[in-house]
Order: C-alpha cells, then structure tokens, then sequence
C-alpha cells in the first residue's frame, strides 16, 4: 500500500472516531448467516431488536419529505474531497463499517445520468483501496435519497463473504462487448476491465462512462439524457455489472445493489426461511425480471412467474442450498440510508 493510500486510510479511521464521539456516525449492530446457492455464499443480514427500536424512532423523527441530508452535510462525516465536484462521507447508518458516500456538491437527481466526474470520483477510491463501488439508479433500485451519491465498501480479499458474488463473475471469460456470467439468472449486463490499470490516470471517468453507456445500451437503456430508468451498478477493479430493475422489494425485503453483490438484508429474522425456501437467485430475478410483449415493449413479469423461471431453470430452490450460521456478532448494519 503506497504512502497515498494508508493516509486515506488513516482519513477514514480519524473520521470514524471523531463521528462516534460526537454521536454524528450511528451504527447499527447486525446478525447475520450464509445462505450459499449454487457457490456463492450469499450473506444475509438482519437487524437486532435493540437495533430496531432505535431505527423507529429515528424514522419517527419527524423529518420532512424532502429532506435532503447532503445539502450542506454534516461536516463531521466528511472524510475527503474528491475533486471539483465530489465530497466523500462517512454513511451515517452503515450498512458495514467504512461505509462510504460519494455525494456531489451541487444537487443532482440521483436519476440522471453518471458522468465521467462521478465515476472518476468513485474510482479514485477503488484504485487505491479496491473494495467495491455502486450506485442506486433511482426508488426502484434502492435508493432513499434523491440527491446524486454513489457509496464505496470495503473488501477483504481472503474473505469470499466481502463480495459474494466476486467467484461467480470470474466465469465469464473477458470479451470486448457486453457479456453475461453464466451463474446470474436474472437480467444483466458485464465487462471486464482488465484493460483500465493501462490508462492514463485522468483518463479513468471518461474510460469507465463509456463502459457504462455500452452495458446500458446493450440492455437496452438510454444512458446519455435523465432521467435514467432504474438501476444497479457494481464496480470493483476488475469489472462492471449493470443490473436493470422493476421493482424495488420481494416480500418487504427492500433490495439495492448490494443485493446484487450477494449482501442481502432481511427487516425481520423470521423472514430467513422464507428467503432459503425461494432462493436468493431467484429473489433477485423477481425485482429485475422483464419479458417482451407483442408489441416489443418491455413489462414486468408477475414475481411469482420469475421464482418459478429461476426454480424451472436451477430446480427446486432447497435442493440447491445450504445455509451456515455464523455466530451472531455485531457488525455495524443497516439498510441504505442513502
């Protein structure tokens, strides 16, 4: 790690402590087990009890529709400027600890169209710390704040359960056009990026847009002109998964782009069964399934008809599970403030 890279760490570990102590940053303790379909080891999360209280009262706060958390922000989660255009703060409620939003400084819908300035922004963290970066296209793809921000986690790169999804994505085999991975039974669109670390630094936003706008077109979206339709995009060092959305929830469980990563997040406990009856893959494919009409527009397929694609297509769901429980700890968690 470069001199660079360990003082943006350090920025990070400084922020954290100075927030807690002045109680700006609030994690929200977890339990969690791992539910593995097909090998990926999909890591489900739910939040305590203690937790939950908490969570209620803040939403009961009173806060008005349109409040805006990032215009100003609160200076105490700032961790860095990231460019003109660009602040990077610490996630108020993480989902997992150094959990980070890149937020733009002048408002932005977070339905218009990523720029090179956003992703180069995103990229400066990835190409320092890796880990993964991602963005909630809009409502239905998870988003709860309207004001253009994408977020950065970190990823332990001996631990398959940081990014659950990181092995199924290494069978695709590099192409120069919009691929598929074989193991995602839900619509998508990926590319590698084995030729991004041969760039010029600078030239890093304006690389990773037009892989954006490819794997948009080639799913059919427009990426050029807002508002976007909805969204999820994974981005690590190596490659970019586009993942087109309809709806934004199965059975109440609430799905963002982390879900696609294989991080997915349950309200209650006693929704973990009905989680491994149905099958995370076909829990995905329920909020991204479309099917072509006569007339050539596409439409949402009923949720229950995309599970039984997804059953037809891997067979009965329980057949193809297992889930281990890991002991309950407390991880700092919570749904996607942002």
């Amino acid at each position: 790690m470069s001199t660079t890279d360990q003082h943006l760490e350090l920025l990070i570990t400084n922020t954290i402590r100075r927030a807690l102590a002045a109680g700006a940053l609030q994690p929200i303790a977890t339990e969690q087990l791992v539910i593995e379909e097909h090998g990926i080891p999909f890591v489900v999360r739910w939040v305590s009890e203690l937790a939950r209280k908490r969570m209620q009262a803040v939403n009961a706060s009173g806060r008005r529709p349109d409040y805006n958390p990032f215009l100003p922000y609160d200076t105490t989660l700032e961790v860095d400027q990231l460019g003109q255009h660009h602040v990077a703060l610490l996630n108020k409620y993480p989902v997992m600890d150094r959990h980070l939003l890149i937020v733009t400084r002048a408002y932005e819908e977070q339905t218009d169209p990523l720029t090179s300035a956003d992703l180069a922004a995103l990229w400066s963290l990835i190409e320092r710390l890796g880990g993964m970066g991602f963005c909630n296209g809009g409502q239905l793809a998870g988003a709860s704040q309207h004001h253009k921000h994408l977020q950065w986690i970190p990823a332990d790169p001996e631990d398959p359960s940081s990014i659950p999804i990181a092995a199924a994505v290494r069978s695709a085999q590099p192409q120069r056009t919009p691929e598929a991975v074989p193991a995602f039974p839900f619509r998508h669109a990926f590319r590698r990026l084995d030729d991004i670390a041969a760039q010029p630094r600078d030239k890093a936003g304006d690389t990773l847009q037009a892989c954006f706008t490819t794997l948009c077109e080639g799913l059919g979206m427009q990426a050029r002109t807002g508002p976007l339709p909805p969204y999820n995009l994974l981005l690590t060092r190596s490659w970019m998964l586009l993942v087109p959305r309809t709806r934004e929830s199965w059975q109440r469980m609430s799905i963002n782009s982390l879900g696609f990563a294989g991080l997915l997040f349950v309200p209650e406990k006693s929704q973990i069964d009905a989680v491994r009856q149905a099958g995370p893959l076909s829990i995905l494919s329920s909020v991204t399934g479309l099917e072509e009409s006569q007339a050539g527009v596409l439409r949402p397929l009923a949720e229950k008809q995309v599970v039984q694609a997804a059953a037809d297509r891997y067979g009965h769901a329980t057949r193809h599970t297992s889930d281990s429980a890991s002991r309950p700890r407390k991880t700092p968690g919570t749904p996607d403030t942002a």
